[in-house]
């Protein structure tokens, strides 16, 4: 059945402007593309008749508990201080894990450390231990590469600002480097996005502005930026929720832009070849909040509001836009991810695992039964559940074949 809906798009946001600390390598410049779809019927998706109950979504689990680290690693904690077991990400053979110490009703934290265990073995090792940090956030990691944000406060007189630091740890070879550094007082906070190749953040200026950062791990060098592009130069680059990733996916990078007009548009573009598709959604107007814009070889997707919002997708082999109404099939959407043609997501309502096959319309999920806060990505064919409880931290695989 099909209905036409106006893309009515309601978005809060910023426009750009940021630096960079290393020298900068420029993609090879490719072709730009445009498509205006700001007047396409949409066709309603239900999953409703479609769903599969599957024993096979969920794979390897690796979990880790505070009780076990703090016996490892914590010695000699005076009377009023704390320590927690942050958080934990892993990439294919290893976990690392954060562990920070706090004293009482003290805001921030005095101490930092990160330490790895490979899946294999019960043994640690301490990567990095910093007390000049107040804060410690946002580890990723792929196979060569660990990444973090640290916050840290400036003592020099002619310097009282806090700065944010974007870290580097080279797993071969300890090899420890910043590789940019923002001051707090100008930037807002830096969320982390990693794949084999390249390492991405939204730069948010406290006056409203936001361009995109791009990090290429093989160079090692910031890819030079024409953030508003010069194939068309009115767009900028715009941001609704300030914590959103800048996702990769298949080397892709996909943002929203903004024209004088209010006109809203979703890029995106190719890191390594520079090539762009622009696909223009329409004048913005009081409507449900925009949430976020995904992607992937064949498909461009948004979505509005968080949890309960309309999921759109534009499927680019056939030229039809569909949508669906998360409400309506009865779910409420905490996190996802979009890659293959699949959209993975947990629901809070059941704890079920969902994967939906856009192609084939078919919907697997399966029940696990914990807490999971997040669906996360490592490289272009791994994905994670990052799972969490009192005192708990881990993650377990999310088979994304057929």
């Amino acid at each position: 059945m099909l209905r036409k809906t106006g893309l009515l798009l309601f978005i809060l946001l910023f426009c750009g402007l940021s630096g960079c600390s290393l020298a900068t390598s420029a993609p090879e410049q490719g072709e730009h593309r445009i498509s205006d779809i700001s007047s396409l019927e949409t066709e309603t998706l239900s999953m409703a008749g479609n769903i599969q109950q599957s024993e096979t979504l969920i794979g390897d689990r690796f979990t880790l508990t505070g009780e076990e680290i703090f016996s490892r690693h914590v010695e000699n904690l005076e009377s009023g201080n704390y320590v927690n077991l942050e958080s934990a990400v892993r990439n294919t053979n290893s976990v690392f894990y954060q562990i920070s110490y706090s004293k009482n009703m003290a805001q921030f934290t005095y101490r930092n450390q990160i330490c790895m265990r490979l899946i294999d073995q019960d043994e640690d090792a301490l990567l990095y231990d910093t007390s000049d940090a107040y804060w410690l956030n946002e580890i990723c990691a792929n196979d060569n590469y660990l990444y973090w944000v640290e916050y840290v406060s400036s003592t020099a007189p002619e310097n009282t600002q806090d700065c944010i630091k974007v870290m580097q740890y080279q797993l071969e070879s300890g090899d420890i480097n910043c590789i940019a550094e923002r001051n707090y007082a100008e930037y807002g906070d830096i969320c982390l996005e990693v794949s084999d190749r390249f390492l991405t953040w939204y730069d948010i200026c406290r006056d409203g502005q936001v361009e995109l950062s791009v990090f290429d791990i093989e160079k090692q060098a910031f890819q030079e930026r024409d953030n508003r592009g010069s194939d068309m130069p009115d767009l900028a680059v715009t941001l609704y929720n300030p914590y959103e990733r800048l996702k990769i996916v298949e080397d892709h990078i996909t943002y929203f832009m903004l024209d004088p007009q209010e006109q809203l548009y979703i890029r995106r573009e190719n890191l390594l070849t520079g090539t762009t598709d622009t696909f223009l959604l329409g004048k913005t107007k009081p409507y449900n909040k925009i949430g976020g814009c995904f992607s992937d070889s064949r498909y461009i997707g948004w979505h509005t509001e968080y949890g309960e919002g309309d999921y759109y997708f534009y499927d680019t082999d056939s030229e039809k836009l569909y949508c669906w109404n998360v409400k309506k099939d009865n779910m409420s959407v905490f996190s996802k991810y979009f890659c293959g043609g699949k959209l993975y997501f947990n629901n809070t309502d059941d704890h079920n695992i969902y994967v939906w096959n856009m192609p084939t319309g078919q919907v697997y999920r399966q029940n696990y039964g914990e807490d999971i806060y997040w669906i996360k990505s490592f490289g272009n064919n791994m994905l994670y559940l990052d799972i969490s409880s009192m005192g708990t931290k881990g993650y377990c695989s999310l088979h994304i074949d057929d």
